[in-house]
């Protein structure tokens, strides 16, 4: 049996996020059990989970019988009880997470999975005040939770790998999309990311070049439809040709980042690095493959717009 075939998951927190988690756990047909210490999060539960299950992605059952998974607790003592696996979602401070790490650790069976969603405080120091904080993972998923595949993984360095392994098939099996990062990094890599294109959008903007609506439009139909078909490794690698990736950051990509201010970020020997690796995880041999499929891809994504425009 596969693990949590018939288990209980904790969601805690009554947020955003943390409802999100809970109507997708209970779409995917898990028990979940969900807990806020806030006096009103039970009003706030029954106005927003009705529309977030009813937008999770290849959802057949009445929403109904999807509902009817969902338990609210009024207690840590009785949300812990009995879970397999227990996501937090609660806010971003330091001395929260660690007292409910140390009070949850003390609650619950030696194989509980522990996870947090957070992005900004390191599991380190999560787990600082408990008895076992090998125990405690990172699982941070993108934002909305219920829609998006996207599971960011990370734990501390003495977190045994069976652990991580066995997160990361969880959450594979139920349709979403982990990445496990082979080390702790503060934010986390979607997030930098997304900081890194804001800060030149906000330059771009500040400097006169576009408006804010018309740079929300060079990444809604240009930018945003090539990652979201092949991501900018593969993107650059095709636009490559046969020379691949290390054939564009040689002859375009050098140029592109003298423009960004920093033209030693491609150095000879990071461009070599760079298509090796790239290489490897996309064969040039396939690149005819890949380009039919992100064309495809392409022509969705553009197709969708045109029939539900901003």
């Amino acid at each position: 049996m596969e693990f949590l075939d018939n288990g209980i998951i904790t969601v805690i927190g009554a947020g955003g996020v943390g409802l999100g988690w809970a109507a997708y756990f209970a779409a995917r047909g898990y028990r979940v059990k969900l807990y806020d210490p806030r006096e009103d999060w039970d009003q706030q539960v029954a106005r927003s989970l009705p529309r977030l299950i009813s937008q999770v992605p290849a959802t057949y059952e009445d929403q109904s019988l999807i509902l009817n998974r969902i338990t609210m607790a009024h207690s840590l003592y009785d949300a812990v009880e009995y879970a397999d696996l227990i996501q937090e979602a609660g806010p971003e401070l330091v001395a929260f997470k660690q007292r409910l790490w140390k009070k949850i650790e003390s609650l619950v069976d030696v194989d509980t999975l522990l996870v947090s969603s957070s992005s900004m405080v390191s599991v380190e120091d999560q787990a600082a005040r408990m008895n076992a904080p090998e125990r405690l993972m990172i699982g941070h998923a993108a934002s909305p939770p219920h829609i998006l595949p996207l599971v960011e993984v990370s734990a501390g360095a003495k977190t045994p790998p069976l652990y991580v392994d066995k997160l990361c098939a969880f959450y594979k099996r139920i349709g979403k999309e982990p990445v496990r990062l082979r080390r702790e990094i503060p934010a986390l890599v979607a997030n930098r990311l997304q900081m890194a294109l804001l800060a030149e959008a906000v330059k771009l903007v500040e400097e006169g070049v576009v408006s804010v609506k018309e740079l929300d439009t060079v990444v809604t139909h240009a930018v945003g439809v090539r990652w979201a078909a092949s991501g900018p490794f593969k993107s650059l690698h095709m636009d490559g040709g046969k020379g691949g990736i290390g054939l564009y950051l040689s002859r375009v990509g050098k140029k592109l980042a003298g423009c960004l201010g920093d033209p030693t970020l491609l150095a000879d020997d990071v461009i070599r690095r760079l298509a090796e690796k790239t290489e490897t995880a996309y064969p040039i041999s396939d690149l005819t493959f890949y380009r039919d499929e992100r064309d495809r891809r392409h022509s969705i994504i553009v197709t969708d717009r045109e029939r539900f425009p901003d």
